[in-house]
């Protein structure tokens, strides 16, 4: 997959005074600059899911950046995407699950070190 842009709907949500034919038109350039350097793989997008609006690409997965209500979720997903899966949150890191149970820090203050097991408990990505 390649991520074809990074909260670009924040950008556009922020900056009424571009029109969102303007803003369609550099979103669809990029697409086609990705394409035309022999990118065949899926796309997607990465975006706070209430600014999917202004940051979607036809034919790319929007996915969000650490969605925590799945219900939501799967509503603009599904606005966006025409009822296509995967539900998708991009700000979940792989090294992350790969990790769990090692120490963040090499801090030997320990007090101050914490695992990411309790990382992820916390932030109920587990």
């Amino acid at each position: 997959m390649v991520q074809a842009e990074n909260e670009f709907g924040l950008f556009a949500f922020q900056r009424k005074d571009i029109s969102k034919q303007l803003h369609r038109s550099y979103v669809n350039k990029i697409v086609k600059q990705i394409k035309d350097v022999g990118f065949n793989v899926p796309m997607y997008t990465s975006d706070v899911s209430d600014f999917f609006e202004g940051g979607y690409i036809d034919g790319a997965l929007p996915a969000a950046n650490g969605e925590k209500n799945i219900d939501k979720l799967k509503t603009v997903v599904n606005k966006f995407h025409e009822n296509k899966v995967p539900l998708y949150d991009c700000r979940i890191l792989p090294g992350l699950v790969d990790a769990l149970g090692r120490r963040f820090s090499k801090n030997k203050n320990k007090r101050n070190s914490t695992t990411d097991r309790e990382f992820s408990e916390k932030w109920n990505f587990i």
